[in-house]
């Protein structure tokens, strides 16, 4: 089992005029909605494929005296289940720390400049000691989606965004793209969604995201694809269920 720790830096790239600038303020923590959300997973890889589930559950909370998002994601699969907690700074929605256990287990704190602490798979123990200049630096999938919820956008809306993966130490740039306007049935429900694409600046890796419309823009459908030893991954997120403040379904 392959584990992807996420450390995202988001640049501005305005389409009319071409020119690229560093966001310091495109994170807005105030535009985020307690709420909470079933997934149904598949991963592929080659000819295996692997159903699981993910239950996400975001709400406001304190932790060593800071007001904070909390995102708590519960995976039940085969292999066992893993909870994976993020936290998030209140308003700028920052990483503090993420924690996960279960199948493997992680923990790592983050601050301006870097992020320290450790992975644990299969008796192997990873040290984590990253450090980086960039500002408005996120960490993990889950820290990407809230950021992604609390961005302004528009059917023009595009940004470059700069991935440090934890398992090869590298950085990966990406440019993320408002591509499209598609409305999804979901539980017999029509929901009106941005199509999101990720694609890697090298081209292997890809994804797209079905996000709602109106803000906050959770989630909705995604799917990701990145080579591997054994092939092409691919995996997909679909919405079942879902319950935030203004909305349910």
């Amino acid at each position: 089992m392959k584990t992807w720790m996420l450390v995202i830096v988001i640049l501005a790239v305005h389409s009319i005029n071409g020119v690229v600038g560093q966001v310091l303020s495109e994170f807005d923590g105030s535009k985020l909605e307690e709420g909470s959300f079933s997934y149904d997973v598949t991963m592929k890889i080659g000819e295996r494929s692997v159903d699981y589930t993910i239950t996400r559950t975001i709400s406001r909370t304190i932790t060593k005296g800071e007001e904070v998002w909390s995102v708590v994601d519960q995976t039940r699969a085969p292999a066992g289940t893993l909870a994976d907690t993020t936290y998030m700074d209140r308003s700028t929605l920052l990483p503090i720390s993420r924690s996960a256990s279960g199948p493997y287990f992680m923990q790592v704190s983050y601050s301006d400049t870097g992020a320290v602490g450790y992975m644990l798979f299969r008796g192997q123990k990873t040290m984590i000691d990253t450090t980086y200049d960039k500002s408005a630096v996120l960490a993990s999938d889950a820290n990407l989606r809230m950021a992604i919820a609390s961005m302004s956008l528009n059917p023009e809306f595009m940004a470059g965004v700069t991935i440090f993966e934890e398992q090869p130490r590298r950085l990966v740039d990406y440019l993320l793209r408002v591509d499209s306007k598609k409305t999804l049935s979901i539980n017999n429900k029509a929901i009106d969604t941005y199509l999101i694409s990720l694609t890697s600046s090298d081209g292997k890796i890809s994804g797209e995201l079905h996000v709602l419309q109106n803000a906050p823009h959770y989630v909705v459908k995604s799917s990701f694809k990145r080579p591997t030893s054994n092939g092409t991954q691919i995996v997909t997120k679909t919405l079942t269920s879902m319950c935030i403040e203004s909305r349910e379904f």
